[in-house]
C-alpha cells in the first residue's frame, strides 16, 4: 500500500482516509485471492477514474512477481481494450518471461513470446475470454490456466455486464436473405418466413424462434468473415430455438430481444474495477436479486473547481443530422470560453451520412482545432490518454435502443424473457446507463 500512496502523491494526489481505505480494499481483495482466502464473490470497486484502481493493480502485479511466498500464484487480467494491455504492461515493467498476451491481434500478442500457459500473468480481453468459454465453466477452460491449473487472481477492468443482450430486428433478418439464398435456398425461405412472422408479432408478446441449421449458419458466418452482417448471422444463431420478447422498432419493424447468462459462476472470485458501478443500476439489481456481489468501500472524488454548462438542445444523432451546423456552432462557442486550454470533445461516431467532428472542426477553425481532441462514443472508456485535459464537452449523450434497456433489466435480475419485469425496473436501468456513459466520458479528462 505504501508504494501506491507514494505513486499517487507523486502525481499530485493526497489521499483522504476514505480514499486510502478504498484502495486498501482493492489490494486486500487481490491478496486474498492470491492466498486462497477470498470467497466466491464478485468484488466491485467503484472508485472514480483517476483515483488509483489501475495503479493499485500495476503495483500489485509488480510486487507479486517479486514475492518469494507467492511464486506459484498466477493472475488473469481481463481488459476491455487492447491499447490498455500495452499501457499496463509498460507501466508494470514486467519481465517478458512473467507475462503473456492473448488477444485476436497478433501485434499485441507479440508484446511477449512467453506461451500463455507458462506465464504467471496473462493479459486478455473480455471478448476473448467470453469467446473461449462459450458458456462453459471457467475452471475447465485450459486456455486460461497456468501450468495446468486455474489462475487464482482474476481481475476484470471496466464494465462487467450481468448477461448478454441479443437483439435482432426484422430488418436485420431481411438484410441477410439475399446472401442466404446463395448459401442455401431452402434455408433462405425458412428465414424469410421467420422475418414475416416476427414483423407481424404483437409488441410485448413472446415469440419462439425456429431451430435453424447450425451448419448453414456457421458456413455463412465463415463466408462473411469480418463483414458487418456477420454479427446478424451470429445473433440469428444465438436466437435459434429460443423464446424472445418482441419490442417495437422503427415503423412496422419489430425487434427480438433475448437476455442470457454468459459469465460462469466459477469465474468468482473476481475483482471488478468499474467506476460506473456506483451509478449503474445493473450491479445493484444483480446484488439485490441474484446475490454474489460485494461492493468494496469507495470514496468521493473532489472535482472542484468545476463548472458545468448545459445547452438545452437536442443533440442525438437525428438532431445532428437535421441541425448539424447549428449544433457545431454551439459546441464551438462552448469551446471558445476557454480557448487557451486543451479540450476533449466526445461525440457520435462518424459514418457516411454524418461527420460530427468534421462539422465541429469547421466551426472551430484551424487555431482552436489544433488544441482540441475528439473521441467518439464507444471509445469513451478505459483510456487515460486525456487525463491532463481540463475542458471536456459532450456533444450529445449516448443512447441505447429501448429494447437494450429491457434486455439489461432481465439480465440483471436473472429473469427469463417469459416473466414480466417489476414496475420501474426498466426505467431504473435506463437512467443508470445514461449515468454510466456520462461518468465514463467525463472521467477521461482531469
Amino acid at each position: 500500500m505504501n508504494e501506491v500512496v507514494e505513486t499517487l502523491h507523486h502525481h499530485g494526489q493526497h489521499l483522504s482516509s476514505q480514499h486510502h481505505d478504498a484502495l486498501q480494499s482493492v489490494i486486500q481483495t487481490m491478496t486474498d485471492m492470491a492466498e486462497g482466502a477470498a470467497e466466491r464473490r464478485v468484488y466491485v470497486s467503484s472508485l472514480d477514474p483517476g483515483m488509483g484502481k489501475t495503479t493499485s493493480l500495476i503495483i500489485f502485479l509488480r510486487q507479486l512477481m517479486g514475492s518469494q511466498d507467492h511464486g506459484d500464484v498466477a493472475v488473469l487480467v481481463c481488459l476491455s481494450r487492447k491499447a490498455e494491455i500495452e499501457r499496463i504492461v509498460q507501466d508494470a515493467g514486467l519481465e517478458e518471461v512473467d507475462f503473456a498476451v492473448l488477444t485476436s491481434d497478433d501485434e499485441v500478442n507479440a508484446l511477449s513470446s512467453t506461451p500463455p500457459g507458462e506465464a504467471r500473468v496473462l493479459f486478455t480481453t473480455q471478448q476473448m475470454l467470453l469467446s473461449r468459454l462459450r458458456g462453459g465453466r471457467f475452471e475447465a477452460c485450459s486456455t486460461f490456466h497456468y501450468q495446468g491449473l486455474p489462475r487464482e487472481v482474476r481481475v476484470w477492468d471496466e464494465t462487467m455486464e450481468p448477461g448478454q443482450v441479443v437483439m435482432l430486428s426484422s430488418d436485420d433478418i431481411g438484410g441477410l436473405l439475399g446472401f442466404f439464398r446463395r448459401v442455401s435456398a431452402d434455408f433462405a425461405d425458412k428465414v424469410d418466413g421467420l422475418m414475416d412472422r416476427l414483423r407481424r408479432a404483437d409488441i410485448g408478446s413472446l415469440f419462439r424462434f425456429p431451430k435453424l441449421d447450425p451448419e448453414v449458419l456457421q458456413r455463412a458466418a465463415a463466408m462473411l468473415g469480418n463483414e458487418w452482417r456477420t454479427a446478424h448471422v451470429e445473433a440469428l444463431a444465438q436466437l435459434s430455438g429460443q423464446q424472445v420478447r418482441v419490442c417495437p422498432g422503427w415503423g412496422s419493424q419489430r425487434v427480438a430481444v433475448l437476455a442470457r447468462a454468459i459469465l460462469p459462476e466459477d469465474l468468482a472470485p473476481v475483482l471488478v474495477l468499474d467506476a460506473s458501478a456506483r451509478v449503474r443500476e445493473t450491479y445493484k439489481l444483480w446484488a439485490e436479486t441474484r446475490g454474489g456481489v460485494v461492493f468494496l468501500p469507495s470514496a468521493t472524488k473532489d472535482y472542484s473547481p468545476l463548472t458545468i454548462h448545459v445547452a438545452r438542445k437536442g443533440a442525438g444523432k437525428s438532431s445532428w443530422g437535421q441541425n448539424g451546423p447549428v449544433l457545431a456552432k454551439t459546441v464551438a462557442e462552448m469551446r471558445g470560453c476557454r480557448p487557451d486550454e486543451r479540450c476533449l470533445i466526445v461525440h457520435h461516431k462518424a459514418d457516411k451520412h454524418l461527420d460530427v467532428p468534421g462539422l465541429i472542426s469547421t466551426a472551430l477553425g484551424p487555431d482552436a482545432s489544433a488544441s482540441t481532441s475528439f473521441l467518439h462514443w464507444g471509445m469513451h472508456q478505459a483510456t487515460n490518454e486525456y487525463a491532463d485535459v481540463p475542458v471536456l464537452i459532450l456533444a450529445g449523450t449516448f443512447n441505447l435502443p429501448p429494447s437494450q434497456y429491457m434486455g439489461l433489466a432481465h439480465a440483471s435480475l436473472g429473469l427469463p424473457m417469459d416473466k414480466a419485469l417489476p414496475d420501474g425496473v426498466e426505467k431504473r436501468v435506463a437512467l443508470g446507463e445514461h449515468a454510466h456513459a456520462i461518468v465514463q466520458a467525463v472521467g477521461r479528462g482531469v
